[in-house]
């Protein structure tokens, strides 16, 4: 356990030897935050309604709060006059906003909208279209009301960097292996499982480190509310660290040389983030990438944190995100560590 720790003791010396990665660790992520917290309240503030309405709209509303504002001004920036009525007209265009429509958007669930065009009118073709187009912009500005600006912004900005250090794993063990170090390693009298041990474990507390910190920042100062389970914030926390410094490992045995894993962490990281929601919610996606993406970490991370931001999940409810993110890791860590064991040190 000394030599474990002499290992990892030495890896954070190191890692945080220049002021640069301090910067790089700390301060953009939080820059990235607060970057991002603006952009997506520029979504929420939504577009200004044209001065010109062209189509009016009878819209019944059978479920009512602030997604269905939200819904109702998606409506009307995309030129339709809505006017509410307590039942579709015999004739023109109406709209029937189903009872639990907010619940079903909230639980992430389909919901069916009822429309009624007038085959007899030209302009029926140009109101599907609003209407589809309305639901695409609501798409984004809804499931960033469900969990509110700043805890989307906080959520995907720490799954986004997160996974830059910890998939830095692989920078590490290339860079020490190129240069001699981890040769030098293993012929001393310590076994390669723990000097293994030791390099992993030190990214491996870097990354919660840094989630730590993201997390307390997102509370201090963008006001991110992180549910009452502290618990489930932590478990789900270190399920994803794991899968991804496991991922690390498993990288590290791909990459030849330095510049390519330096490369390939951050545009794996990036990648990742990106395709798992992590930059825009995975509602406005076709259903085909919804599923495709389903074999990324950061997808269940990111949907762990949404359910915790908009639904206060518990540790209970969050059972499959947890089951996915452990079988990730363990799948991850098995094939790094069977191909590290039988990689050559050069």
């Amino acid at each position: 356990m000394r030599r474990i720790l002499a290992i990892v003791r030495a890896d954070f010396l190191q890692e945080f030897n220049s002021p640069a990665a301090l910067i790089f660790f700390l301060v953009l992520p939080l820059v990235f935050t607060a970057s991002v917290s603006a952009g997506l309240s520029g979504i929420m503030g939504g577009a200004e309604t044209p001065s010109e309405i062209t189509v009016p709209m009878a819209v019944v509303f059978d479920d009512e709060g602030p997604l269905v504002d939200i819904f109702v001004e998606a409506l009307e920036a995309n030129r339709l006059e809505v006017n509410a009525a307590d039942a579709l007209p015999s004739d023109g265009f109406g709209l029937i906003i189903p009872e639990h429509f907010t619940e079903r958007v909230i639980q992430g669930e389909s919901t069916t909208l009822t429309l009624q065009v007038d085959g007899s009118d030209n302009r029926s073709v140009a109101v599907q279209q609003a209407v589809d187009a309305a639901l695409v912009q609501f798409g984004t500005a809804g499931a960033v009301a469900v969990a509110g600006t700043e805890e989307m912004a906080s959520a995907g900005q720490l799954v986004t960097w997160v996974q830059i250090t910890l998939l830095a794993t692989s920078a590490v063990l290339v860079n020490e292996r190129v240069n001699g170090t981890l040769q030098r390693l293993v012929v001393m009298p310590t076994a390669r499982a723990t000097i293994l041990t030791g390099k992993l474990a030190a990214r491996l507390l870097m990354g919660l480190l840094q989630m730590t910190i993201l997390l307390l920042s997102g509370v201090l100062l963008f006001n991110v509310s992180w549910g009452q389970d502290f618990l489930a914030v932590s478990i789900v926390s270190l399920a994803f660290a794991l899968a991804v410094t496991g991922l690390g490992l498993l990288l590290a045995t791909l990459v030849k040389t330095p510049a390519q894993a330096g490369s390939a962490t951050t545009g794996l990281a990036m990648l990742l983030a990106a395709m798992g929601g992590a930059w825009w919610p995975l509602e406005v996606t076709p259903t085909l990438y919804q599923q495709v993406v389903q074999i990324l970490p950061s997808t269940w991370a990111m949907r762990a944190y949404t359910r915790i931001l908009a639904q206060g999940a518990g540790l209970q409810a969050l059972w499959l995100e947890l089951s996915v993110l452990l079988g990730f890791a363990v799948l991850f860590f098995v094939l790094g560590i069977v191909r590290f064991n039988r990689m050559a040190v050069r």
